[in-house]
Formats: structure tokens, C-alpha cells, sequence
């Protein structure tokens, strides 16, 4: 048995061409294999693309936080939510560009627990460097400026290695 993962954006899905050719091509390999998309992506955006055409075995998500399996949650990392609390004493979140995940719930209210990610885009380059100090300076992940936006802010951002780790003991331990 094989254990296959892949990147969802420019590498699984390309363009609609190649996107259909690389899911026909799974047909043989899923028979005594296992295939897994890693994503950066909500299920919610992963799903308007796919629309449940790609067999996997297990589903990546949310740069990590989350992973499916059946379409089911089996494993979720949450954003601690007194780092949450913090960004909101820090930025008004009615004022400013976000969004947030929860599991499989994408574009959630910044007030719900448990989230998975946050999506903070700003203008102001003052305040997305001043929210990228604080996050670099409170949370085990780390972030970059990038011009007018403030990039994802995830639970997790584990590399492919440790994500394959993971999953092989998900998998060999049900």
C-alpha cells in the first residue's frame, strides 16, 4: 500500500483540463492506495471546486488545522481562543476585511470558538505590520507582511513531512 499526497492549488488542480485528467487518473491507484489533498483551503472553497469529484481518502485543510476523512472532522487544531480575543481588543474586526474557519464551516463571525483560521486582509500598513508583530510575538506560528494584507493566520502550519507523519498515525491507529 501507497500513500499519496498532493497540494491542491497549482498542483491537483491547475486548470479544468488537467484537473479532470489528474481525477481520472486516481481511478486505478485508489483501488489498493490511499490519496490525500493538502490544502490551504476552507472545505466550503475546496468543495465549490471539486464538487466531491476527487476520491480522497483523507482531506487536509485549512493549512493543516483539519483533516476528514468520509467527510468527516477526525482531527481539528484550534486557534487558541485568548490569541483570538487578543486580535479582536487589538483590530475592529467590523471594520476590517477577515474571515474565518471553523472545521467545515468557512466565513465564520470572528466570535465563534474554536476556529480554525483567520484571514485578516488590511490597508493600512501600519496596522497589518503591527498585527503581524504581535502575532509573531504571541503564537507559536509565524507570518509575514505582505503589502495591504496580513496573511493567513492558521492554527497550524505544519510542513508536508510532519503532515504525512500525522496522518500515517491516524491512519494505522483506527
Amino acid at each position: 500500500m501507497f500513500l499519496l499526497a498532493s497540494d491542491f492549488d497549482r498542483t491537483f488542480y491547475i486548470n479544468n483540463y488537467d484537473f479532470k485528467k489528474n481525477v481520472d487518473a486516481l481511478g486505478g491507484f485508489m483501488k489498493d492506495n490511499l490519496f490525500v489533498i493538502v490544502t490551504g483551503r476552507s472545505y466550503q472553497d475546496y468543495m465549490n471546486i471539486t464538487k466531491n469529484y476527487v476520491p480522497v481518502n483523507y482531506l487536509v485543510l485549512n493549512h493543516g488545522a483539519t483533516v476528514l476523512k468520509d467527510d468527516k472532522v477526525i482531527r481539528s487544531v484550534c486557534i487558541d481562543n485568548k490569541i483570538k480575543d487578543e486580535l479582536k481588543k487589538l483590530f475592529d474586526f467590523d471594520n476590517i476585511e477577515y474571515f474565518a474557519t471553523k472545521d467545515k464551516l468557512s466565513r465564520v463571525s470572528i466570535n465563534e470558538d474554536d476556529l480554525s483560521k483567520i484571514n485578516i486582509s488590511m490597508k493600512d500598513n501600519l496596522v497589518a505590520k503591527k498585527a503581524v508583530e504581535y502575532i509573531n510575538s504571541h503564537c507559536f506560528i509565524r507570518i509575514s507582511l505582505k503589502l495591504y494584507q496580513v496573511r493567513r493566520i492558521s492554527a497550524t502550519h505544519l510542513s508536508i513531512l510532519v503532515l504525512l507523519l500525522a496522518l500515517i498515525e491516524i491512519i494505522f491507529t483506527q
